[in-house]
């Protein structure tokens, strides 16, 4: 079995199972992917991203997409744990909502539970209905992406960059305003730039996606109930009412605050697994 790196030309060939979003970060080079070949034939793939855990508790490799058969997967596996080790990652997480899937990475040595999808999804329509949503008034400080010049745009991803160590987007600072969809993203100014922003991305066909949401002032946590009501606001008149949202709650922060705003709304019955890098999974 051979490994390669999967590039943006091969992302038809190992990753026609992953979602579009996963594809979309592959491509732009934000996401690792290894492709197992045999006999030169695509026979699996893997996905991850190396970033720092939630309190600066050690670095953390991320799982997003595993496929092929099981010695294939494991096989991914020990290759995604050489190059994971080489990057500094501590213990690694995924989430899978594939019974299957979860008893291979039992199998493997990860330490499985029953949880709740770290993604939150549901239809525009769903948030358009949430009341709360309805009673903002949203102050002028709060603008789409597309009222600000792409050089205070830059200003600000290059701060995130720096404040922001391990981050998945390796070339946030570099990414341009196009990636995102900037009539239904939305940015806090104040006298200084942008201070936070809530930048989404639509994948061309049926979801959007939500991408970064962040902020530096004392302020910003106050400022995101007015970032999110714009976001839904304006994908509202602009995409169909069953047009597909994903909120991924990767972070304490982004959970509380989605528990709050989103008027309770859950994730789908998924499998949450830890693997210690020396192997002995312990959550």
């Amino acid at each position: 079995m051979k490994f390669i790196d999967v590039t943006s030309e091969s992302t038809k060939d190992f990753l026609a199972e992953a979602p579009q979003w996963v594809i979309d970060a592959v491509i732009r080079q934000r996401f690792f992917a290894v492709g197992a070949m045999e006999e030169e034939t695509p026979v699996g793939a893997l996905v991850y991203t190396i970033r720092r855990a939630d309190e600066g508790e050690g670095n953390l490799g991320v799982l997003y997409h595993l496929s092929g058969d099981d010695e294939v997967m494991k096989a991914l596996l020990d290759e995604y744990k050489l190059r994971s080790q080489g990057l500094g990652a501590d213990f690694t997480i995924t989430e899978t909502t594939d019974p299957k899937l979860k008893d291979l990475l039992i199998s493997y040595g990860f330490d499985m539970k029953e949880s709740e999808s770290i993604n939150l999804e549901f239809k525009l329509s769903d948030l358009a209905n949430i009341p709360g949503f309805k009673k903002i008034e949203i102050p002028p400080t709060i603008c789409p992406l597309s009222q600000v010049s792409p050089i205070e745009f830059r200003y600000y991803l290059e701060e995130y960059k720096e404040r922001v160590d391990l981050n998945p987007y390796y070339d946030i600072e570099a990414t341009p305003m196009e990636w995102y969809d900037s009539d239904i993203s939305g940015v806090s100014i104040t006298e200084d730039g942008i201070e936070g922003a809530f930048l989404l991305r639509y994948d061309g066909k049926d979801t959007i996606m939500s991408e970064i949401l962040a902020g530096f002032g004392s302020q910003f946590g106050k400022k995101i109930p007015y970032l999110l009501a714009l976001s839904v606001t304006n994908a509202g008149q602009k995409y169909m009412p069953d047009t597909k949202v994903i909120i991924r709650r990767d972070g304490r922060k982004v959970a509380e605050i989605a528990e709050k705003i989103l008027n309770g709304m859950k994730g789908e019955k998924a499998y949450y697994g830890v693997l210690m890098e020396s192997g002995s999974a312990v959550l």
